[in-house]
């Protein structure tokens, strides 16, 4: 009887168990707005951010294409600080890819070359005609969703490599380079993992990495997220409504046939570090849908633990984007464009994560 009994008790934990956890892997919409945050802008700003931003401690840092100009936004000041760029001379930057700030420098991408700056506007130094060493042209990528680091006097990060897209895979490309400050010699730091396919310019584009202190991380646009500390491992970090990428047909090279591939395809356009609560977020859109109500592409927000295994899955409402997000010790933040259409001089920024 004992046995039968103890059995009982095993079957109905399992089935609770398991229910349970897939009622926590439920897809959720997000409709409830627990908390935002409104900048005050001025006439020279724009509440419509780009593809390049941090978050600088308490500050959201956004590009200002009008003033060129790193732009410091607080939550009680608005804008607080302005680092203007140069527009002349020999530090003038002439294809401005991107910046990041890290260990209390800011560091300025432009085409082959890199300047490090200090809060005040000063150019601390210049590292002009990057090339690998190969030869390869490097020109630094510091998009938002790109996360650089500094360590031991070294500058690691992203690339631009203009390759061509025709070649079918990745294998042998660089992702990562490393700058000595001291020296200024660059060197390649890590490759793409082997037999990754190139899909088309939209994915490629769309892929962004994070390199931390442990390991490397790349989000590959059409499928998972791969880690890299000794070697390359992947991980699945899949949506709940996750499809296949079909075959790309047409020209890989014309912008056109991409952008029609993308159209019936789903992608992973970024992969979002959490320091403050150790876990990760992807963002994900579903192929679009011409008979859909909605009659667009839907974006989802993944959250993954630290071992990047989804935890929850949100369906984001239209006008939610993550470009110029906004991360704090209260939460993730992204732009309300909805409201910001109605309002210039205020950009918003609604709560996204965690939900109280």
């Amino acid at each position: 009887m004992r046995f039968y009994i103890l059995g009982f008790w095993v079957i109905l934990n399992i089935t609770f168990t398991s229910c349970t956890n897939k009622k926590d892997k439920e897809l959720q919409e997000l409709h409830a707005e627990t908390d935002s945050i409104i900048f005050q802008l001025n006439k020279s700003s724009s509440n419509s951010p780009g593809i390049y931003f941090r978050s600088y401690k308490n500050s959201l840092v956004l590009y200002n294409r009008n003033t060129n100009s790193l732009d410091f936004y607080s939550r009680s000041k608005g804008l607080e600080m302005r680092v203007n760029l140069p527009s002349d001379g020999p530090y003038r930057i002439q294809r401005f890819t991107g910046f990041d700030i890290l260990k209390e420098r800011i560091f300025v991408a432009d085409q082959m070359s890199l300047l490090e700056m200090d809060f005040n506007g000063n150019v601390v130094n210049k590292y002009s005609k990057l090339q690998d060493s190969e030869g390869l042209a490097v020109t630094p990528n510091f998009a938002g969703v790109n996360k650089s680091i500094l360590i031991d006097g070294k500058l690691i990060f992203t690339g631009f490599n203009f390759l061509d897209l025709g070649r079918g895979s990745f294998d042998e490309v660089p992702l990562l380079y490393s700058l000595d400050l001291a020296s200024g010699e660059l060197t390649r730091y890590l490759n793409y993992p082997d037999d990754l396919p190139i899909v088309s310019s939209d994915y490629y584009f769309s892929q962004n990495t994070i390199v931390q202190n442990d390991r490397v991380l790349l989000n590959y646009a059409p499928n998972q997220v791969y880690g890299y500390k000794e070697e390359w491992q992947e991980f699945e970090a899949r949506s709940l409504s996750y499809t296949p990428v079909s075959e790309f047909r047409g020209d890989i090279k014309l912008n056109a046939d991409s952008k029609e591939h993308l159209k019936t395809n789903s992608i992973y356009r970024a992969l979002i570090s959490d320091p403050y609560r150790n876990c990760y977020y992807r963002i994900y859109s579903t192929p679009f849908d011409p008979n859909g109500i909605n009659n667009r592409k839907i974006t989802h927000l993944l959250v993954l633990n630290s071992n990047l295994e989804l935890e929850k899955e949100f369906i984001l409402p239209k006008g939610l984007s993550h470009f110029g997000y906004f991360l704090n010790e209260v939460g993730l933040y992204f732009v309300n464009s909805n409201y910001n259409e109605l309002h210039e001089d205020e950009m918003k920024y609604t709560k996204v994560y965690p939900l109280d």
